[in-house]
């Protein structure tokens, strides 16, 4: 599958290449909304090379080997604010064998999937910035490394132990001889002041940016921060796409969380498709996709019976395999919520009923109740309540 021969390799025990593993089967679709836009694929990227989209640029930003547990802040329509588990997995081992395996699967299958001039960016941390290098460079090959960029964020508070970490590393690694870079996208001002009669030698527009980004993290408080914990700026990602890719562009994420690359996309004019096996990061890519007026299918797996649980850790009631009733079959929610993504944000009530969770209402946002028409009636001892994901608390009907 790699057309180069690596000459320094990073080996482990058991190190399996890709032709040898198992790929998981692309899902089918579950929603379209509208035509000829983006995907929103809820699978693991190590299908990847079995889609038949060939993005120019691909944006990864994998988990960073932190042994940590990560919570998003998620609001219910009924005004509740809860934490849940961001769903995904950071912690691997102290070894650090399953995460480098886990990767080298990732990083080799989507170098197949990306186009013959496609350009890959892998974001990463101290945790495990030179295990991946070592990895890009057996994968794609030393020659075809881009950059090494460095965003430096100066954000949160610092260590007494040591320096604080505040720095990640983006590797930029082409696949083939060419891919896209537009250096007038990327100018920046120019840090030394100049003398008035040498003011015509430069560019009004500034210098062409180097390969250290000072850029700053939204803070928490700001409309951007969506409360996934791992969200990166748009003003970052503006800049990595503006600079690497062109106006029509297919650019992918891999592992695309709230969506930040995404909504990039949809704003610079690309096409654009993103993957994650979290449906916190796929209800949250949903979302907000469908508030910027976005055209796209979401792909994943069909919706069965459901079951709930209730995690006594985390004070988290949890329905699984659950989906809001479509809004074809519930005409008076339409009329209540007529945009999708407000309906995406709805939280629904009623109980379990032969392994089912049947929605009896539904809660809009500021508190006002919709029955359903048609729905089962039933005593509230066991009544529920669920947001679109799947999480939720008990209700009173």
């Amino acid at each position: 599958m790699m057309e180069h021969q690596p000459v320094i390799t990073l080996n482990w025990p058991d190190k399996c290449p890709l032709e040898l593993h198992a790929l998981p089967p692309v899902p089918s679709q579950v929603e379209a909304w509208g035509a000829d836009g983006g995907t929103l694929i809820h699978a693991d990227c190590l299908c990847a090379p079995q889609l038949a989209s060939k993005p120019k640029l691909v944006y990864m930003d994998p988990p960073f080997d932190m042994g940590e547990k990560f919570l998003a802040r998620v609001n219910l329509a009924n005004g509740q604010r809860i934490s849940v588990p961001a769903g995904f997995r950071d912690s691997w081992g102290a070894d650090g064998v399953d995460y480098l395996q886990y990767m080298y699967h990732r990083l080799a299958a989507i170098r197949e999937w990306m186009h013959p001039d496609g350009l890959l960016c892998v974001h990463i941390d101290q945790h495990a910035n030179s295990r991946i290098r070592l990895l890009l460079d057996e994968l794609f090959g030393r020659k075809h490394f881009v950059n090494e960029i460095i965003w430096s964020y100066r954000s949160g508070g610092g260590s007494k132990k040591a320096l604080g970490h505040k720095h990640d590393t983006l590797y930029l690694y082409r696949k083939g001889e060419h891919y896209s870079f537009n250096p007038e996208a990327v100018r920046v001002p120019y840090d030394a002041i100049i003398a008035s009669k040498r003011q015509h030698l430069f560019n009004p527009d500034g210098k062409v940016s180097g390969d250290v980004w000072d850029i700053s993290r939204p803070p928490n408080h700001s409309t951007e921060w969506l409360g996934y914990p791992t969200q990166k700026p748009f003003s970052l990602l503006h800049r990595l796409m503006s600079g690497f890719s062109d106006e029509n562009d297919l650019v992918a994420d891999p592992f695309c969380g709230s969506g930040s690359w995404l909504e990039t996309a949809h704003r610079l004019g690309r096409r654009w498709a993103g993957l994650d096996v979290g449906p916190l990061a796929i209800h949250t890519a949903r979302c907000r996709m469908l508030q910027l007026g976005s055209h796209f299918g979401v792909y994943g797996p069909a919706y069965p019976e459901s079951s709930w649980s209730y995690d006594p850790a985390e004070c988290v009631v949890s329905l699984r395999n659950y989906q809001p009733e479509c809004l074809q079959k519930h005409p008076e929610l339409t009329m209540e919520q007529p945009e999708p993504s407000e309906w995406c944000s709805l939280l629904a009530e009623g109980q379990m009923l032969a392994g089912c969770f049947h929605a009896q209402s539904f809660m809009l946002r500021g508190g006002k109740r919709v029955r359903l028409a048609g729905a089962p009636t039933a005593s509230t001892s066991d009544a529920l309540a669920f947001d679109a994901l799947g999480y939720g608390q008990r209700a009173a009907l």
